[in-house]
C-alpha cells in the first residue's frame, strides 16, 4: 500500500465580507439601546428587522461557502471512517499478539521449571528432601523473559538460566552428599547427636565440621562432668546404640547380656564404642550402656542413704544382709531410665525399700518388688 497523498486549495477567491462586516458593526454601535420615546421604539423596530436580515444573510453566505467545499467534507468523513476501521483491526490484532506472546512466555517458563524439577528428581533422595524452592522460584524464570523480542531469544534465555540452575543443584547435591557421608562415618553413638541431619547436611562443609566438633565436645563435657561427680553406684557413663527395631517379628522376646569389664575408664569407653560399631545395623540390638559400678560397702551405703533409712541399714548390716545400692535409677521395659529413684535397691533380686506408697506403686508397676520403710522395720523387729 502506497503513501497517502491529499492536496487541497483553501484560498477564498472573492469576498466583500470585511467591508460588509465593518458596516454592520458600525450600525450596531450606532443603535440606540436606551429607548424612551415612541420614535425611539419605532426606529428600534426597524433595526430589529434589519439585524435579523443581516443574521440570515450571514448564515446563507456560510452555507453557500460550505457547499462549495462539500467534496472536502466528504473526504474528511471518509478519512475518519477508515481511521476507525484501522484502529479496530489494530486493537484486535494487538490483543491476539500479546496473548500469543504471553502464551509463549508461560510455555517456556513452565518447560524450564519442569526441566529443573526433573533434574532435581535425578539427585539422591536425601537431597530431594532439602528445600529446593529457590531453584524453582517463578520470579527467576520471569526475569529471564524480560526484553526478549522473539521466541528464539526468549527460549535461549530460559535455556541459559536452566543450565545455571542445574549447575547450582549439582554443586549443592555434591555438598549434601559429602556432608551426609561425613556424618555416616561417625560411630553410632555420635550419629545420635544429629537428629537434625537433613538440615545439617545442607550447610557448607566447614559449618558441618564445626557443628560436629561442637556437639562432640559438648557431649564429652557432659560425660566428663557426670564422671567427676559419679559417687553413686550405677552412675551412667556412656550409652550407645538405639532402641530395638519395631521391624522384628511379633514373637521376639527381650534378653539382656550382662558383661563386667575390669579396666580403666578410657579402656572401658573404647571397648563400648568398638562394640557398638561392630554391631551397628543389627536391628535386634538395643542400647549398650556402660555403667560405673564401684565396690559397695556398708560405710558407703550409710554415708549416702537418706537419714530415715539409717536405722534399717544398721539392722541389715547386723543381720548380714546383702549390701543394697543407694539411690538406684529404675529403667522401664525399653531399658530407658525413668524418674523413679529407689532409696534402697537390690537390682539382682529386683527388690527395694521405699518411703511412700506412691513410689511403691510405681516400683511394682515397673516389675519391682517393693516394701515401705515402716514395713521393713517391722519385719526386722519380728526377725530379731
Amino acid at each position: 500500500m502506497g503513501e497517502l497523498q491529499i492536496t487541497l486549495s483553501g484560498n477564498v477567491t472573492a469576498s466583500n465580507f470585511d467591508e460588509w462586516k465593518n458596516q454592520l458593526l458600525a450600525r450596531l454601535d450606532e443603535a440606540n439601546r436606551d429607548l424612551q420615546t415612541d420614535d425611539d421604539f419605532a426606529h428600534a423596530a426597524q433595526l430589529v428587522k434589519s439585524f435579523k436580515a443581516a443574521e440570515d444573510n450571514l448564515k446563507t453566505a456560510k452555507q453557500d461557502a460550505l457547499n462549495q467545499v462539500s467534496d472536502i467534507q466528504a473526504l474528511f468523513g471518509a478519512i475518519d471512517e477508515v481511521v476507525e476501521q484501522v484502529r479496530q483491526t489494530r486493537l484486535g490484532l494487538d490483543k491476539q499478539v500479546k496473548a500469543r506472546k504471553e502464551e509463549i512466555k508461560n510455555s517456556a517458563v513452565s518447560a524450564g521449571k519442569e526441566r529443573i524439577q526433573a533434574f532435581i528428581n535425578q539427585q539422591p533422595e536425601y537431597f530431594q528432601q532439602q528445600n529446593c524452592d529457590d531453584y524453582l522460584d517463578h520470579s527467576r524464570f520471569l526475569e529471564a523473559t524480560k526484553r526478549k523480542m522473539t521466541a528464539a531469544t526468549l527460549q535461549k534465555s530460559i535455556d541459559e538460566l536452566c543450565s545455571g540452575i542445574e549447575l547450582e543443584v549439582s554443586r549443592a547435591s555434591a555438598t549434601v552428599q559429602a556432608n551426609k557421608h561425613r556424618i555416616e562415618q561417625l560411630p553410632p553413638a555420635d550419629r545420635e547427636l544429629f537428629p537434625d541431619v537433613l538440615d545439617l547436611i545442607a550447610q557448607q562443609p566447614q559449618t558441618v565440621e564445626d557443628e560436629i566438633k561442637n556437639r562432640l565436645d559438648q557431649r564429652n563435657l557432659r560425660v566428663a562432668a557426670r564422671l567427676d561427680n559419679a559417687d553413686d553406684p550405677g552412675e551412667l557413663v556412656l550409652e550407645q546404640g538405639a532402641p530395638v527395631s519395631s521391624a522384628l517379628s511379633s514373637d521376639a522376646e527381650k534378653f539382656r547380656v550382662i558383661l563386667d569389664i575390669c579396666a580403666d575408664e578410657t579402656s572401658a569407653r573404647q571397648f563400648v564404642e568398638q562394640l557398638a560399631s561392630d554391631t551397628y545395623g543389627n536391628v535386634a540390638l538395643g542400647n549398650i550402656r556402660l555403667e560405673r559400678r564401684p565396690q559397695s560397702s556398708w560405710d558407703d551405703a550409710l554415708r549416702h542413704a537418706d537419714t530415715e533409712f539409717i536405722d534399717l541399714l544398721k539392722v541389715y548390716r547386723e543381720q548380714q544382709h546383702e549390701i543394697p545400692e543407694v539411690g538406684f535409677e529404675v529403667t522401664d521395659s525399653n531399658d530407658r531410665v525413668t524418674d523413679l529413684i529407689l532409696p534402697l535397691a537390690w537390682p539382682d533380686r529386683r527388690f527395694s525399700v521405699v518411703k511412700t506408697m506412691v513410689d511403691k506403686t510405681r516400683a511394682l508397676a515397673l516389675g519391682w518388688d517393693a516394701m515401705l520403710l515402716e514395713e521393713a522395720m517391722r519385719e526386722t523387729m519380728q526377725d530379731g
